[in-house]
């Protein structure tokens, strides 16, 4: 809540907002070294939301009380995003109770660090720099989300969410063409909401991806088209979830080689690795 403000007004420079995503993103990605701090991802993504707010609200900062709804709204958002993990989720029977002294390991964590700072603090520039009229932050969210610390969950998590997020956009793209302004698309979208809550943190995570693209989509056809919007999600997430495969492949690359250089402690590898 105390860094909303500084986010809504940081967002309207982009170079300002990478960078408080950034120090986000390195706090955030250093705390899930404990396994039990690992929800706190969700601060991020109600970050990357007031980033993105529309000038025109962020200008309005300085008025009276009656321009201040805009900046109260982001502040209960924030409120509830912070919530959630600690709060909510509990209440919902989704949190494991995770002893405080279970750890990731430091060479994972320390890749999930480099990897979701790097990746997500470049694609929220170009979110904001590029396409914050272009749903450009799907983007960096889809980081936040399939970005994981055990670098094989990344690997699995990626190709899910393009399955679920490919069949959730089909889907709604169809429902808010031909429902659009009618009763079902209100109906579809509780569905998809109660769906989203029974998927939450169960597997196949594709099914988790489809309920959210299916909200997300339906909410936002009101006010843009819904095969634009479907198309944009689609994009977003395959080029997000192509970033988080490279990151991947990359750690799998150094892991390996670190692993043929403690196997082979003649060759060069092992002797610089020493030295080191």
């Amino acid at each position: 809540v105390l860094v909303a403000p500084v986010a809504l007004v940081a967002g309207q420079d982009p170079v300002a907002g990478t960078c408080l995503m950034a120090l986000g993103c390195l706090a955030v990605g250093t705390s899930a070294y404990w396994q039990r701090f690992s929800a706190f991802n969700v601060g991020l993504t109600g970050t990357l939301f007031i980033l993105a707010s529309p000038a025109a609200q962020a200008d309005l900062l300085d008025g009276g009380p009656a321009q201040s709804e805009y900046f109260l709204a982001v502040l209960f958002g924030t409120l509830l995003c912070g919530l959630w993990p600690v709060a909510i989720l509990p209440l919902m029977h989704f949190v494991k109770d995770i002893p405080l002294e279970a750890h990731h390991k430091k060479a994972d964590t320390f890749r999930y660090v480099v990897s979701v700072t790097i990746l997500v603090s470049a694609t929220t520039f170009y979110a904001l720099a590029f396409a914050r009229d272009s749903n450009g932050l799907w983007l960096p969210l889809t980081l936040l989300m399939v970005l994981q610390v055990a670098p094989d969950t990344t690997r699995h998590r990626a190709f899910q969410r393009v399955y679920g997020t490919i069949a959730g956009a089909l889907a709604s793209a169809v429902l808010a063409t031909v429902f659009h302004g009618t009763w079902v698309i209100a109906v579809v979208a509780v569905i998809a909401f109660f769906g989203l809550l029974a998927t939450m943190g169960h597997q196949p995570y594709s099914f988790y991806a489809f309920f959210l693209t299916v909200l997300v989509l339906l909410g936002v056809s009101a006010t843009e088209p819904p095969l634009e919007a479907s198309m944009q999600r689609i994009v977003y997430t395959v080029i997000g979830c192509a970033l988080a495969l490279t990151a991947y492949l990359i750690e799998r690359r150094l892991t390996a080689d670190h692993t043929r250089a403690a196997l082979n402690p003649g060759s060069v590898g092992s002797l610089a690795l020493r030295r080191a």
